[in-house]
């Protein structure tokens, strides 16, 4: 009789397996694509048109990073940073690659 109890709660652990892991398979598919990143220490960008530094500012503070503008000198700077990790969902994957592309290049970690 043990054995049998044994046997039969070995069965359904697995068909609870094998239901859990088909059901699970369609939530992760429809899961947002995340990036996170950060940006420890502080960096700067320079720009030579006020435009382009607002954009890149506005970009920066959608993000959730700290930033400030100033300018001096003919041109604009952006001091930005994130020094705690950040995450953000995109619509697909392809969205997600291009931002964690322009994340690195514009030197957070991701």
């Amino acid at each position: 009789m043990l054995q049998r109890s044994v046997l039969m709660y070995g069965v359904l652990a697995a068909v609870g397996i094998v239901i859990s892991a088909a059901s699970a398979s369609p939530v992760l598919a429809a899961a947002q694509p995340v990036v996170s990143f950060r940006l420890a220490q502080s960096k700067e960008s320079h720009f030579d048109d006020a435009a382009s530094a607002k954009r890149h500012y506005d970009t920066l503070r959608q993000l959730g990073c700290d930033a400030k503008q100033e300018s001096h000198g003919g041109h604009h700077d952006v001091i930005f940073s994130a020094p705690k990790w950040r995450s953000v969902k995109f619509k697909d994957d392809r969205e997600a690659d291009q931002w964690a592309h322009w994340l690195a290049e514009t030197g957070f970690e991701t």
